[in-house]
């Protein structure tokens, strides 16, 4: 049996694998559970920015199949981590902000919830609205109330500790 030339073997590999990246692509590209799987995977391995696209190509696909926003806001808040991690912050912030509006974010413990917007503050200040993040940070100044002044309060679970660090 004689050996093949590279050139005959370059040949076959792309016939296999010009099929299979075809196959990838649509499938990432039409199926919201395919690309919802991508997006895992690669944030799973440390590839925000490049989840990103992924993850909004999920969110998109699964509003067009009738899921509410209630059922998103968590894939949203990740989504939003990915758009930060592309630097996009504009898309960040338009992310954050409708998933703390939804009723299914609501049920957060008050330090989650002031760490989702924090993010959402450090994100209007990145995309150049400082208007809107001062009033987030404003509002988190009201809610530390004395112990900001004090820089810390006497408990620090309080609540109003959290909010004056």
């Amino acid at each position: 049996m004689a050996l093949r030339s590279p050139t005959y073997l370059a040949g076959a590999f792309l016939l296999l694998a010009i099929p299979f990246l075809l196959y990838f692509n649509i499938a990432v590209r039409v199926d919201a559970g395919a690309a919802l799987y991508r997006f895992d995977q690669l944030t799973g391995a440390g590839s925000q920015a490049r989840a990103a696209g992924h993850g909004e190509r999920a969110l998109t696909l699964l509003r067009r199949e009738g899921e509410s926003a209630e059922s998103l806001s968590p894939l949203m808040l990740r989504v939003a981590d990915a758009q930060l991690a592309r630097k996009r912050h504009a898309r960040a912030a338009e992310l954050l902000r409708e998933a703390l509006a939804t009723e299914a974010l609501q049920a957060l413990s008050p330090r989650a919830r002031a760490e989702h917007e924090d993010k959402l503050a450090r994100a209007l200040i990145l995309s150049g609205d400082i208007e809107s993040a001062a009033a987030i940070y404003a509002s988190f100044l009201e809610l530390a109330g004395d112990d900001a002044a004090r820089g810390g309060g006497e408990d620090p679970q309080a609540i109003s500790a959290y909010f004056a660090e």
